[in-house]
């Protein structure tokens, strides 16, 4: 006979329903909510993400031959991403959101056909009667402050109307209300650069270039006046992520690596992405003894490595001379690189800079080799070598000469002191040259 634990016995009592949660359980709920919101950033970079994504999206239907993965963003995927940012422009209220989403996606736009991004009248003005509730409530509370409060409550009130419009997605707003408070008088160094750091990334989310070229250099001037270390450091993540977005690679890859182990801009970037733009910039330009030591065995990267196997790959393969694997890693990394939002507008160069990196790296070991055991050592076609190498030679990246006859490449040591001097003496000529025509209009 079966015996039933004492806690399985029925005790004749229905369970009772759970209890409403009381009002000091709703005011602690609500405590932790307003915290996480005050906590997080905006504007959120994560839905710039999806954005480009739709982007993506869109391009692929319009010209297939455009993306080079296929299926890089898929109908589902797409779709999903529509769901979440309906969801989110919802919860959020985010009105600047929806009108630049319906300006790109909607039934006056190119992409509609493909995304298709529906006017909602109902969801529109709730958004729009929400931003003017929050307009006055914040208009009110800079009223109270301008009389009976303090230049920090008046401040507050100025920085809450930044946050708001920077929720929203407002950006012609945001740009008045920061300016507002950087103008203010009496305004400390540290919230001017706060401020302006928030402007650059509302300026990033809408690939708004020329504010995030005027804005850093007014930011670095900044903080050479008196930032702390902690913005000090954001800052450098900021300015290297605009490099990649201008394609001066050499400059974010040492902002980057610089920031390795003091990363803390999170609002910006996740740090396994973080790593991602590191690994893939630092690879380009650092020493193979360097790159081992700082970013493959770095305290800080290998935990995040580890997680990423086609990026650790990248890296060791290169570092040992494994030139097959280095571009089966290449091959499998370049729909994430694709997908990127800052990454993408240069993949061409980035696959081609680490294609000439991996070459050149491997004939630097040779006087000459033959055509078969180089193709064997990177995995491809002889045919594709020899094309990849004729390209290569001929623009000046690689200094070797291919010996079609006997199927030999042959490498050449530059000379460096002698290219200086004979660079120097082509400049000289050059100078002299336009002195002479100066002189001549002179004397006429």
């Amino acid at each position: 006979m079966d015996i039933i634990p004492p806690s399985e016995m029925n005790s004749g009592k229905e369970d009772s329903p759970p209890l409403p949660p009381s009002d000091e359980e709703l005011k602690e709920k609500e405590k932790e909510k307003a915290m996480e919101e005050s906590l997080k950033k905006y504007p959120d970079m994560k839905q710039a993400q999806k954005l480009f994504l739709l982007e993506l999206y869109a391009k692929s239907v319009r010209d297939p031959s455009s993306i080079t993965t296929p299926e890089c963003v898929t109908r589902e995927e797409m779709e999903e991403i529509k769901a979440s940012l309906y969801k989110q422009i919802s919860e959020e209220k985010q009105i600047g959101i929806y009108n630049y989403l319906l300006s790109k996606f909607g039934p006056n736009s190119d992409s509609f056909s493909a995304v298709g991004w529906d006017p909602n009248p109902a969801l529109e003005k709730e958004l729009n009667e929400s931003l003017v509730e929050e307009e006055n409530k914040l208009r009110t509370k800079y009223e109270n402050a301008v009389e009976s409060g303090g230049e920090t409550d008046v401040l507050d009130a100025m920085i809450d109307k930044c946050k708001l419009y920077a929720k929203i997605g407002d950006k012609t707003k945001a740009y008045a209300a920061m300016k507002e408070v950087y103008e203010k008088p009496k305004i400390s160094s540290g919230k001017k650069l706060d401020i302006t750091m928030d402007k650059i990334r509302m300026a990033m989310f809408y690939e708004d270039r020329e504010t995030i070229k005027t804005e850093m250099v007014l930011a670095k001037n900044l903080c050479e006046e008196g930032g702390d270390w902690d913005r000090r450091n954001r800052l450098k993540v900021y300015e290297s992520l605009y490099f990649i977005s201008v394609r001066q690679l050499k400059e974010a890859a040492n902002l980057l690596k610089d920031c390795i182990s003091t990363f803390t801009c999170v609002e910006l970037c996740d740090f396994e992405e973080f790593v991602f733009y590191t690994s893939i910039t630092n690879i380009l330009f650092l020493s193979r003894t360097v790159l081992k030591k700082e970013i493959i065995d770095g305290a800080d990267m290998v935990v995040v490595l580890r997680e990423a196997p086609s990026l650790e790959s990248l890296l060791v393969s290169l570092y040992d001379c494994n030139y097959a694997n280095f571009f089966q890693a290449l091959f499998e990394l370049i729909p994430q690189m694709e997908r990127d939002r800052y990454f993408n507008v240069h993949l061409h160069t980035l696959i081609r800079e680490l294609r000439v990196l991996a070459y050149s790296q491997y004939l630097e070991s040779y006087k000459s080799v033959t055509m078969h055991s180089m193709a064997t050592a990177f995995g491809i076609a002889v045919e594709f070598l020899d094309s990849e190498l004729s390209h290569f030679i001929a623009s000046g990246r690689l200094t070797a000469k291919i010996d079609k006859v006997s199927g030999v490449v042959e490498t050449s040591r530059s000379d460096h002191k002698n290219a200086s001097y004979q660079k120097m003496i082509k400049d000289g000529d050059a100078l002299l040259n336009r002195l002479s025509k100066l002189s001549r209009l002179i004397n006429q």
